[in-house]
């Protein structure tokens, strides 16, 4: 499998509108996409889809059941929450059901390695903390892929931060672009806990640490002509 092949794949129509919430929804529908063509079609895969625990801030990224078409629903797929911003607790769920098997403090998935096809992680990994946090959750998803793991991510280098709605400042210094956030009222994204952007190259930084043997690419979408979120697309090597 040529991993830059999941870069050319067809892309939903743009909206309408303009807003934000209906700009970053085409780009998830757009990353989806890429993702179904990454992951090909095998009959019997099996997915998980690992997203943030809905908060006042995050919300329920739950896409992957209602966007996939008819014969991908009929896939087996489990669904995971992370409570945020400190992994405090994991829900998943299957068939419908949801329970709460996560521990305190627990940050490892409740799954047994390898016991998904694919894992895929939308708009999750800049929410959990600091660089080694957003490692713990990376390795935790290869862990327990078999074929591959599917990451989506904001760019922090786009003109616009798509968390806050506000331009340019995120260009500043980590800490100096927190206090800015205290300043003009926005301190409840001012925390690296509930924040923590991501570019191209901390994604690739953050793979390389990765153990065994993968391949890796990385593919992005574009909002005003300027790439505005990455896919991370890890192909593990299994011996058929």
């Amino acid at each position: 499998m040529k991993l830059k092949k999941a870069i050319n794949t067809g892309y939903a129509t743009w909206p309408k509108e303009g807003y934000r919430e209906k700009l970053l929804v085409a780009q998830y529908r757009r990353m989806l996409g890429a993702f179904m063509e990454f992951k090909g079609g095998g009959l019997n895969d099996t997915t998980l889809e690992v997203a943030a625990a809905p908060t006042s801030l995050v919300q329920n990224l739950n896409y992957l059941p209602s966007w996939s078409n008819s014969v991908d629903r009929t896939h087996a797929t489990t669904f995971c929450e992370i409570d945020l911003p400190s992994h405090v607790g994991i829900r998943n769920s299957a068939g419908g059901a949801r329970d709460r098997t996560g521990r305190p403090g627990g940050r490892r998935l409740p799954f047994n390695d390898g016991q998904f096809d694919w894992v895929y992680c939308n708009a999750l990994i800049e929410h959990v903390g600091s660089f080694e946090r957003q490692y713990e959750l990376l390795k935790e998803l290869t862990r327990v892929a078999r074929n591959g793991v599917f990451v989506t991510s904001g760019n922090r280098w786009h003109p616009i931060e798509f968390n806050t709605g506000l331009p340019f400042l995120h260009w500043f210094p980590l800490p100096m672009w927190r206090r800015v956030l205290k300043t003009i009222g926005k301190r409840s994204w001012a925390s690296e806990s509930v924040l923590n952007p991501l570019g191209s190259g901390k994604l690739q930084e953050l793979t390389n640490l990765l153990p065994g043997k993968l391949k890796s690419d990385i593919g992005h979408v574009r909002i005003f002509g300027i790439k505005a979120h990455f896919f991370l697309m890890i192909q593990k090597c299994v011996d058929r």
